[in-house]
Protein backbone atom coordinates (compact mmCIF):
# COMPACT_ATOMS: atom_id res chain seq x y z
CA UNK A 1 0.00 0.00 0.00
CA UNK A 2 0.80 3.47 -0.03
CA UNK A 3 2.74 5.16 2.78
CA UNK A 4 0.35 7.97 3.55
CA UNK A 5 1.72 11.36 6.14
CA UNK A 6 -0.55 13.59 7.37
CA UNK A 7 0.82 16.55 9.03
CA UNK A 8 -0.79 19.54 10.95
CA UNK A 9 -1.43 21.25 14.35
CA UNK A 10 -2.62 18.93 17.14
CA UNK A 11 -3.01 15.63 16.07
CA UNK A 12 -2.34 13.84 18.87
CA UNK A 13 -0.12 14.29 22.12
CA UNK A 14 0.94 10.54 21.85
CA UNK A 15 1.32 7.78 19.66
CA UNK A 16 -1.11 5.28 21.65
CA UNK A 17 -3.78 8.41 21.22
CA UNK A 18 -3.73 7.71 17.41
CA UNK A 19 -6.82 5.01 17.66
CA UNK A 20 -7.69 4.61 14.21
CA UNK A 21 -7.17 5.91 10.26
CA UNK A 22 -9.47 5.63 7.29
CA UNK A 23 -8.36 6.91 3.73
CA UNK A 24 -11.70 6.94 1.13
CA UNK A 25 -13.26 4.97 3.61
CA UNK A 26 -10.82 2.53 3.66
CA UNK A 27 -8.96 1.28 6.80
CA UNK A 28 -5.35 2.25 7.07
CA UNK A 29 -2.83 0.57 9.15
CA UNK A 30 -0.91 3.55 11.66
CA UNK A 31 3.19 3.17 11.22
CA UNK A 32 4.84 4.30 14.29
CA UNK A 33 7.97 4.90 12.43
CA UNK A 34 5.88 7.99 10.69
CA UNK A 35 4.43 9.64 14.10
CA UNK A 36 5.79 12.85 15.38
CA UNK A 37 4.66 14.36 18.61
CA UNK A 38 1.38 16.55 17.77
CA UNK A 39 2.28 17.32 14.31
CA UNK A 40 2.33 14.04 11.77
CA UNK A 41 0.83 10.98 11.63
CA UNK A 42 1.48 8.09 8.81
CA UNK A 43 -0.59 5.17 7.83
CA UNK A 44 0.55 2.34 5.16
CA UNK A 45 -3.09 2.18 2.91
CA UNK A 46 -5.18 -1.35 2.37
CA UNK A 47 -5.76 -2.76 -1.29
CA UNK A 48 -8.66 -1.72 -2.96
CA UNK A 49 -10.25 -3.57 -6.07
CA UNK A 50 -11.70 -0.50 -7.63
CA UNK A 51 -11.06 3.08 -7.95
CA UNK A 52 -12.20 5.45 -5.00
CA UNK A 53 -11.46 8.88 -3.44
CA UNK A 54 -12.57 10.85 -0.46
CA UNK A 55 -11.48 12.23 3.08
CA UNK A 56 -8.59 11.02 5.43
CA UNK A 57 -9.79 10.48 9.15
CA UNK A 58 -7.76 10.23 12.19
CA UNK A 59 -9.71 9.28 15.05
CA UNK A 60 -8.02 9.90 18.13
CA UNK A 61 -8.42 10.07 22.07
CA UNK A 62 -8.70 14.04 21.57
CA UNK A 63 -11.30 13.56 18.80
CA UNK A 64 -11.81 13.26 14.77
CA UNK A 65 -9.39 15.07 12.40
CA UNK A 66 -10.97 15.24 8.86
CA UNK A 67 -9.36 16.31 5.45
CA UNK A 68 -11.15 17.55 2.64
CA UNK A 69 -13.87 15.69 1.17
CA UNK A 70 -11.47 14.68 -2.40
CA UNK A 71 -8.05 14.29 -0.40
CA UNK A 72 -6.90 11.22 -1.64
CA UNK A 73 -7.48 9.20 -4.52
CA UNK A 74 -7.50 5.41 -4.85
CA UNK A 75 -5.96 4.68 -8.58
CA UNK A 76 -5.77 1.24 -11.02
CA UNK A 77 -3.24 1.13 -13.31
CA UNK A 78 -3.80 -0.83 -16.15
CA UNK A 79 -1.67 -2.81 -18.64
CA UNK A 80 -2.84 -2.97 -22.46
CA UNK A 81 0.04 -4.14 -24.65
CA UNK A 82 3.44 -5.90 -24.23
CA UNK A 83 5.95 -6.09 -26.49
CA UNK A 84 7.58 -8.69 -27.80
CA UNK A 85 5.37 -11.12 -26.85
CA UNK A 86 8.11 -14.25 -27.52
CA UNK A 87 11.50 -13.28 -25.65
CA UNK A 88 14.96 -15.30 -24.97
CA UNK A 89 14.86 -17.69 -21.84
CA UNK A 90 18.39 -16.24 -21.27
CA UNK A 91 17.23 -12.87 -20.54
CA UNK A 92 18.69 -8.98 -21.89
CA UNK A 93 15.56 -8.95 -24.41
CA UNK A 94 14.25 -4.94 -23.74
CA UNK A 95 10.24 -5.74 -23.18
CA UNK A 96 8.04 -2.72 -23.76
CA UNK A 97 4.91 -2.78 -21.27
CA UNK A 98 1.87 -0.01 -22.46
CA UNK A 99 -0.73 0.87 -20.47
CA UNK A 100 -2.57 3.64 -18.07
CA UNK A 101 -1.50 5.11 -14.90
CA UNK A 102 1.77 2.97 -15.11
CA UNK A 103 3.90 5.85 -13.04
CA UNK A 104 1.79 6.20 -10.14
CA UNK A 105 3.97 5.04 -7.43
CA UNK A 106 7.08 6.14 -6.14
CA UNK A 107 8.25 2.60 -6.44
CA UNK A 108 7.70 0.12 -8.51
CA UNK A 109 8.38 -3.27 -9.71
CA UNK A 110 8.38 -5.54 -12.96
CA UNK A 111 8.20 -9.37 -13.19
CA UNK A 112 7.89 -11.51 -15.94
CA UNK A 113 6.36 -15.08 -15.25
CA UNK A 114 7.77 -14.49 -11.84
CA UNK A 115 11.16 -13.31 -12.40
CA UNK A 116 12.04 -9.49 -11.28
CA UNK A 117 13.40 -7.27 -14.63
CA UNK A 118 15.16 -4.35 -13.90
CA UNK A 119 13.02 -0.92 -15.06
CA UNK A 120 15.30 0.79 -17.51
CA UNK A 121 12.92 3.72 -18.45
CA UNK A 122 9.37 4.77 -17.29
CA UNK A 123 6.40 7.39 -17.81
CA UNK A 124 2.98 7.57 -17.07
CA UNK A 125 2.02 5.08 -20.28
CA UNK A 126 5.16 2.81 -20.42
CA UNK A 127 7.93 1.02 -18.30
CA UNK A 128 10.60 -0.86 -20.41
CA UNK A 129 12.50 -4.01 -18.35
CA UNK A 130 14.91 -6.40 -19.39
CA UNK A 131 13.25 -9.70 -19.77
CA UNK A 132 14.13 -13.39 -18.15
CA UNK A 133 11.63 -15.39 -19.50
CA UNK A 134 8.18 -16.60 -20.86
CA UNK A 135 5.37 -15.87 -18.76
CA UNK A 136 2.43 -13.44 -17.24
CA UNK A 137 3.37 -9.92 -16.37
CA UNK A 138 2.97 -7.98 -13.35
CA UNK A 139 3.85 -4.77 -12.48
CA UNK A 140 2.94 -3.70 -8.65
CA UNK A 141 3.50 -0.25 -7.22
CA UNK A 142 3.76 1.48 -4.07
CA UNK A 143 3.65 5.45 -3.18
CA UNK A 144 4.37 8.10 -0.70
CA UNK A 145 2.17 10.97 -0.16
CA UNK A 146 1.85 13.91 2.13
CA UNK A 147 -1.11 15.35 2.61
Amino acid sequence: GTLLTVEGRDLSIRFSDVKNMTVAGVPCTIVKSGYKVSTRVSCRTSVVTRPNEGSVIIDSVNGRVVSDADAFNYRQGSISEVSPLVVLRTGGTIVQIDGSQLNMGSQMNVTLAGNPCDIISKDARSNVAPSLSNGPVEVGQSKEKSL
